[in-house]
């Protein structure tokens, strides 16, 4: 009787073992290369987890434009204040890392509990930015201009033989920046090249230009438009390193290194390999090069490196610098946003230069912000001295109490 007790209750345990790693091995896998924003049912753990080393990991694939630490890394002053809400939404939510800093010193500073995903980030992990890469091109920009490189945001692109006869050519400089290129007929940035579903970010936008754009014209002019999308972010930063040529590298070193004071290496992709039309790598052709413009804005930095990015942009902005001219131009240039009813985008009401602007509640303050898909945050309030940076894998958080609320009152709840 005894030992078949002992035999029923290992059983029991094997049993219960076998469902319980079943249970932890159920991962969802969409799609899509990132989870879809707003998902319902929510991911579960596993699934998070499953993202989170994608984004970590599948950036290996690619050539990059690489900067190096800066031998003096920007340090910060902290008084630290806890948080009981902020602590919550750690424990609960997808966020890996969250920084506060107000008026010279970080006030809040969390990173996933180890228990979620503190055990896979920390502060060196190198964090993808997705669409806040974006507003980093627009900065890159400002300093390419600053150099003399390119004359201004009123500039025509005409002096580019790659996107010659197509949409593109000819258009200001800050009409690229503001997403109204009119070239709602051929991207889509949902759906990536319209005449071919081809995703715009893996390929290069020489093969674009032979096989989507040749011959395309701009939509009429009554159709000038807010139309956000990813390409043409891709068209100015390739333009941005046609001009600067040899120097573009440089560009970089001294944004990164000399004026941010970055502590960790940070990088920008570049589409190393041709694609079929799927996405799925032809190593079998010719490698791309920069000629081809296979740069891409994302964007990857570590979580206090994201900070002292955001610091450099709001010290430009303070002190007037060449390159805070360039920033208070292209914010007293921005332009009202259209059929944006996205969850998270939408609290803010125009777009200036790849930079979101005018929040709900907070419109007339001079706040530019940095949002990517998945929830990435960083907000600069140059009236209050205030940066926010957010790093998340999917949207599963209270962005209004943990983003707007917080830059607008200067602290969260309780």
């Amino acid at each position: 009787m005894h030992k078949l007790l002992k035999a029923f209750f290992l059983f029991c345990f094997l049993v219960f073992t076998f469902f319980s790693l079943s249970l932890k091995a159920e991962v969802t896998r969409y799609s899509s290369w990132e989870i879809p924003e707003y998902v319902k049912p929510e991911p579960n753990f596993e699934t998070l987890k499953f993202y989170l080393n994608r984004q970590l990991t599948d950036k290996n694939i690619y050539n990059k434009w690489i900067v190096l630490p800066s031998n003096e890394a920007k340090q910060f002053e902290k008084e630290i204040k806890i948080n009981s809400f902020l602590n919550n939404e750690m424990k609960k939510s997808s966020i890996v890392s969250y920084l506060f800093f107000d008026n010279g010193k970080i006030i809040y500073d969390k990173k996933s509990p180890k228990d979620r995903f503190g055990n896979i980030v920390d502060d060196k992990t190198k964090l993808l930015s997705n669409s806040m890469g974006k507003s980093l091109v627009s900065y890159i920009t400002g300093h390419a201009i600053c150099k003399g490189f390119i004359k201004g945001i009123e500039t025509k692109v005409d002096d580019w033989p790659l996107i010659k006869n197509t949409l593109y050519h000819n258009q200001t400089l800050i009409n690229l920046l503001n997403m109204r290129a009119r070239d709602n007929n051929y991207v889509d940035d949902m759906k990536g090249m319209l005449p071919t579903g081809r995703w715009y970010n893996i390929h290069s936008i020489k093969s674009f230009v032979e096989r989507e754009l040749k011959g395309s014209k701009p939509s009429p002019k009554w159709s000038d438009k807010y139309r956000y999308n990813g390409f043409v972010t891709n068209i100015i930063m390739n333009y941005v390193i046609y001009k600067s040529g040899s120097n573009f590298q440089n560009v970089l070193n001294e944004i990164f290194q000399k004026k941010a004071g970055i502590k960790y290496s940070v990088f920008f992709l570049k589409n190393k390999w041709q694609r079929y039309d799927n996405g799925r790598i032809n190593e079998s052709l010719l490698q791309l090069n920069d000629d081809d413009g296979n740069s891409w804005y994302q964007f990857y930095a570590s979580r206090y490196d994201y900070l002292r990015i955001g610091n450099a942009i709001l010290n430009d902005w303070k002190n007037d610098t060449c390159v805070g001219k360039y920033l208070k131009n292209i914010y007293e240039n921005k332009k009202p946003k259209t059929n944006t009813n996205h969850p998270r985008l939408k609290h803010s009401n125009t777009y200036g230069g790849q930079f979101h602007t005018d929040f709900t509640g907070m419109i007339g303050r001079n706040i530019m912000a940095m949002e990517g898909y998945g929830g990435q945050s960083v907000m600069i309030d140059f009236d209050n001295s205030r940066i926010l940076v957010l790093n998340t894998i999917h949207t599963n958080y209270n962005f209004d109490e943990l983003v707007i609320k917080a830059i607008k009152n200067g602290k969260l709840k309780e």
